[in-house]
Order: structure tokens, then C-alpha cells, then sequence
């Protein structure tokens, strides 16, 4: 089992070593107190985590190379009655959302354009 000696150098700055086993980190605790007079010493056992390395692909579409849509998106009850009832801004402040009257149709399934492979019809 390795081990990591650190200490605090004469100059305050602190460092380590490794020592492959206890015998030999005790040794190197002793030759630093004896001979370098160093007094703060911290003895770790080092053990080993295993670790994996996986493939990560990441996929980035830019917005420039998205091509037109082919189809024209119907606008929705909800936005026709807006832009009815709201013709400009000036209009948008003085129109009480809860007077507005919605068109009977507006429960009307609403057809949406299929987008390839991943749509449900």
C-alpha cells in the first residue's frame, strides 16, 4: 500500500512525497525531522480508485445548415382571434382579455404537417 508524506518546508511552502510502504514513509518522516528539522508532518494511506474512460460523442446542428421548411404553418384559433381583436399596440391596452369573444370554431382540429420518420400520423 503506498503512503503520502506531506509537510511544511522551512520557507512555509507546503509539499509531499510518496513511499511505497509504511517502513518506508516512516523512515522518510524521521530523515525529515532529523535531518531538515521539519516539525508538521501528515502521514495519508494512498489507495487506488479505479477509474474508466468512456467514448462521448457530442452532435451540434448550426443553425445555418437547417434547411427551409417545406410547409406553411397554419396559425392557431387563439392567434387569429389576437390579431383581430389587436390591431396595433395602441389597441392591445385597451382591450379586456376576459370581454373578448372567442369564434365558435375554435374547437376545430387544427392539421399538423408530418416531420418524416419520427411524427405520429
Amino acid at each position: 500500500m503506498s503512503h503520502m508524506v506531506t509537510f511544511r518546508t522551512e520557507d512555509g511552502k507546503v509539499s509531499h512525497r510518496m513511499a511505497d510502504g509504511l517502513d518506508e514513509a516512516v523512515r522518510l518522516i524521521e530523515d525529515l525531522r532529523n535531518r531538515e528539522g521539519v516539525e508538521d508532518t501528515h502521514l495519508y494511506e494512498v489507495e487506488e480508485v479505479p477509474i474508466q474512460f468512456h467514448a462521448y460523442y457530442r452532435v451540434e446542428v448550426s443553425a445555418d445548415s437547417r434547411p427551409a421548411a417545406d410547409f406553411a404553418v397554419e396559425p392557431s384559433p387563439a392567434d387569429v382571434l389576437a390579431v383581430q381583436v389587436v390591431d396595433s399596440i395602441q389597441d392591445a391596452q385597451a382591450v379586456d382579455i376576459d370581454q373578448a369573444v372567442m369564434p365558435e370554431n375554435t374547437h376545430e382540429a387544427v392539421e399538423t404537417p408530418t416531420f418524416g420518420i419520427f411524427s405520429r400520423p
